[in-house]
């Protein structure tokens, strides 16, 4: 039997697939966004860091951190790439 319920991502919770690994995220930072939207761009743990560095203008880089401010001031699309672990 299948433990849970993903909608229509591939497998489930705790699998290595979509329906495994995909959370959403939810920003509330009104003097950085521009209203509230849905986007369906993704990132992971360590751009969290790049662009928190970003917004306080200090350099938190990380190897494979990439900064998706742009994204959350509406600014530009966000395209992280592939991701691989």
């Amino acid at each position: 039997p299948i433990p849970t319920s993903a909608g229509n991502l591939c497998k489930w919770k705790g699998h290595v697939y979509e329906g495994g690994i995909r959370v959403p995220a939810i920003f509330y930072f009104p003097s950085l966004t521009n209203g509230s939207r849905t986007v369906d761009s993704y990132f992971y743990n360590l751009d969290y860091t790049a662009t928190i560095g970003d917004i306080l203008k200090t350099d938190f880089s990380t190897p494979d951190g990439k900064s998706f401010l742009p994204l959350l001031r509406n600014e530009a699309s966000f395209n992280r790439g592939r991701l691989y672990w």
